[in-house]
């Protein structure tokens, strides 16, 4: 009976979301022939809680900069709360409400988007939430034509895009399998976070202007910060991994190499993430779990010895931003990550960091990064003076900046 009443909750909010935000086009559409003026007012849409690390350092973070240029910057998001957006995606009984509070928060921030310059939708306007067949977005659009899509991750190959949509309930909200790919046909602009998602947006727009898009990294920023300091006298390496719960699986990749090492030298697991992860092999390594947060974020980093990114190589690993390895190489942590996607980019073999070409190869580069022990210090110097060149706030501000002000010139 409950989720009968959720289902049908479900279809009553969507209906009544759905038909305001067409009853709104008609009203947008006489509004669009008198042009917006010019107000050096952004806004950022959203979709993750304050405590985020893609809130953090892809919209909070660079409202500082722009700040500091003149520009009034806004962010808007479904809810701050971390707790609270945790407490609804852990339980499936609350996914529908989430659904629900989605669809009215972000038809309010839509009508809201007016009075803005320039709108920087993140990653997705409804997150998801593929149904109406992108007519939050068309509204948006329509609303204010001056939108950015900004996204660091392929968004299509998560969702398995295309997909045939089979489930009643998604026939009659309409549910859109292609919902990321044909966004990408709306926004007349994007910031992306590198080349690869470059060539899905010209996949799906071959004739997209070159002008009207951004390739920025996620940045980091740890000016302030202290560097790593390696003690080679220590017995015990801490073999460290941060990021979110949904990829926690990718640490399988690594756990009979570590299984193997610790027989020949003493290592530890240090997991930092939202959830604790559990090895999916019985294993002498001594894992340990950590909670991300803010404010710990760096003392947890710094208490690694390798920094390790190991991925499968599929489309949605070729379009991962290698974030993580910024956070290591950008405290001075020799990484080890697998040779996908950007992390080609980032990592120069065996110079300021080390790269795993097949899954099978973890053992052995374990190994060669374990016997320059000595090296270390130098190796995460190097790592870090080139990420300080080139996926810093402060390498990327004045690009970003000049890309807003071009953007700003179609109101």
């Amino acid at each position: 009976m409950k989720n009968k009443f959720q289902t049908f909750w479900l279809l009553l909010n969507f209906w009544l979301v759905y038909l305001l935000a067409k009853s709104c086009h008609l009203f947008f559409y006489l509004l669009s022939f008198f042009p917006k003026t010019s107000n050096n007012k952004v806004l950022y849409l959203e979709t993750l809680p304050f405590e985020n690390a893609g809130y953090q350092y892809r919209s909070f973070k660079w409202k500082k900069y722009f700040t500091e240029l003149g520009w009034q910057v806004q962010i808007k998001t479904i809810t701050e709360s971390r707790k609270e957006y945790d407490k609804w995606l852990e339980h499936d009984s609350l996914l529908s409400y989430f659904l629900i509070h989605c669809m009215w928060v972000r038809l309010k921030q839509v009508v809201q988007a007016r009075n803005y310059q320039i709108v920087i939708v993140r990653r997705e306007l409804l997150q998801f939430n593929d149904y109406g067949n992108l007519f939050m977005e068309k509204l948006l659009l329509l609303v204010n034509p001056t939108c950015i899509l900004d996204f660091d991750d392929d968004i299509s190959a998560a969702k398995r895009e295309p997909r045939e949509i089979k489930n009643w309930i998604g026939k009659i909200l309409f549910e859109q399998g292609r919902k990321f790919q044909l966004s990408l046909q709306l926004y007349p602009y994007f910031i992306m976070g590198n080349k690869e998602l470059e060539k899905l947006i010209l996949k799906f727009v071959p004739l997209h202007p070159k002008e009207n898009r951004l390739l920025i990294p996620t940045c980091i920023d740890y000016t302030n910060q202290p560097v790593k300091l390696y003690d080679t006298g220590k017995k015990e390496i801490v073999i460290g991994w941060i990021g979110g719960i949904g990829n926690l699986d990718y640490l399988n990749l690594v756990m009979p190499a570590l299984e193997k090492i610790n027989k020949q030298t003493p290592v530890s697991l240090l997991v930092v993430s939202g959830l604790n992860y559990q090895s999916p092999i019985p294993t002498s390594v001594s894992i340990i779990n950590s909670p991300w947060g803010l404010t710990t974020e760096v003392a947890d980093l710094l208490k690694m010895d390798i920094g390790i990114m190991p991925l499968p190589n599929n489309q949605a690993t070729l379009g991962k931003s290698g974030f993580k390895l910024l956070q290591y190489m950008g405290l001075g942590i020799v990484p080890i990550a697998s040779a996908v996607g950007i992390n080609r980019e980032i990592i120069n073999d065996s110079v300021n960091g080390f790269l795993v070409e097949k899954e099978t190869d973890w053992l052995a580069v374990f190994e060669k990064a374990i016997s320059k022990r000595n090296d270390w210090a130098s190796i995460g110097k190097i790592g870090q003076e080139e990420i300080k060149k080139q996926y810093t706030f402060e390498a990327n501000y004045l690009r970003y900046h000049d890309f807003l002000k071009h953007v700003s010139k179609a109101v």
